[in-house]
């Protein structure tokens, strides 16, 4: 059963070039009986096309990776809707507030950021421009998250829009970039320190996951 699918990456950013892909995300319920059958159960699918990727999750590893602080999976909650399921993917969107913690986005926006960083770094191929423009996107998303309790996926219209355009077009050096990621680094860590208590609320998940077994029988 389908429960949602999204528009996600460089399109729902508002960084997509005329080369870009169209990324979506999805999240699907297999069913219980079938979920509890000796047969192997994907709990995710991938399809690449020429023009669009799609990743889809099974809802309990979707939920396992949001209260983890997953940035990949919250941005799903925030991203253009393309189908959402009447009954559970609304309900699925309402969990968006219980899901994440402040521990969590911290240290989820840090290693991706520090991934990042560490690919442009290194060099080994030639999407150094995207590494930097999605090291500093992550950071930026993970303040504010951690101030306000929700975050803007279409960054291009965001303060930092302009120079996530920059950097996609390579128009930065590196002592820029690295000082922008310090930057944007130590507002996450001040984001943090204000908010450090924020728990996800593994009850209300739970009750949410096992509600939807039992009607997806």
């Amino acid at each position: 059963m389908d429960i949602l699918k999204a528009v996600v990456g460089s399109v729902a950013h508002g960084l997509n070039t005329p080369e870009s892909d169209i990324d979506y995300a999805g999240v699907f319920a297999t069913s219980t009986s079938e979920l509890l059958s000796i047969d192997h159960i994907p709990d995710e699918r991938r399809r690449v096309g020429e023009t669009e990727d799609n990743v889809e999750y099974e809802i309990g590893k979707f939920l396992h990776l949001a209260v983890k602080s997953n940035l990949t999976i919250l941005e799903v909650f925030m991203s253009p809707i393309e189908y959402v399921h009447p009954r559970y993917g609304w309900a699925l969107l309402d969990l968006f507030p219980y899901v994440w913690s402040s521990k969590g986005v911290k240290s989820a926006a840090f290693g991706y950021s520090r991934d990042q960083y560490n690919r442009l770094i290194k060099n080994t191929d030639t999407r150094g421009r995207k590494y930097a423009a999605t090291a500093i996107r992550v950071l930026y998303q993970a303040h504010q998250i951690l101030s306000t309790g929700s975050f803007d996926v279409r960054v291009v219209d965001s303060p930092i829009g302009q120079t996530l355009v920059n950097y996609k077009q390579g128009w930065f050096s590196t002592e820029e970039f690295v000082t922008m990621r310090e930057y944007w680094e130590n507002k996450v860590v001040e984001a943090y320190s204000a908010n450090p208590d924020k728990k996800s609320d593994i009850g209300m998940v739970n009750d949410f996951l096992l509600w939807l077994r039992k009607e997806n029988w």
